[in-house]
């Protein structure tokens, strides 16, 4: 089976079969169940894709290794293949072209994990990060005193954007038309 957060292998596929159980032969997901078990092993696979993705954005590592971390990832990935499970049923999913309880239910995943990855709670648990001030921008290059400087030069053709541009927007016009002058 494909990668899938959880905290002892095959927990993950025991959760989903747990939860879906009419939708599977006698308990467990096999190859005459609806969906398969490879079908809902690519479940698990999307959502643990999906959560990677949510972590790394948000600065955690893709790879966590915390129980109480793992456990919360795990509830994540279950519910994001239940939703797909659901999904894969279309006359089960929807009635009327309305999403039926479960589908709902389980669709709540994706909003509690960005909920969860923006809290405090998240690294208070111990959720490694993947680099510190994730959120914060930063930005390198020429500095303002070297552009000023570069900019009063005589032979040197004008940026379209320079130290000037947002300060008055009539000073940038007059400043290049100056230059012109010169």
């Amino acid at each position: 089976m494909a990668f899938a957060y959880e905290v002892a292998a095959g927990s993950a596929l025991a959760g989903v079969e747990s939860m879906q159980r009419t939708y599977t032969s006698a308990g467990t997901f096999d190859t005459a169940s609806t969906p398969s078990l490879a079908q809902v092993g690519d479940f698990l696979s999307w959502g643990s894709a999906e959560i990677a993705t949510m972590l790394l954005a948000g600065g955690y590592a893709e790879v966590q290794s915390d129980t109480t971390v793992l456990r919360h990832l795990m509830q994540l990935n279950i519910r994001a293949a239940c939703w797909w499970v659901e999904l894969s049923r279309p006359s089960a999913g929807f009635t009327n072209e309305e999403p039926n309880a479960r589908v709902t239910a389980f669709g709540t995943w994706k909003r509690d994990a960005v909920k969860l990855f923006r809290s405090d709670a998240f690294d208070l648990m111990g959720a490694t990060k993947a680099r510190e001030h994730s959120r914060a921008m930063s930005h390198g290059g020429t500095s303002i005193s070297d552009k000023t400087t570069l900019e009063t030069d005589a032979d040197f053709e004008p940026y379209a954007f320079n130290t000037d541009l947002h300060k008055d927007p009539g000073r940038a016009a007059n400043a290049q038309s100056r230059r012109q002058e010169q």
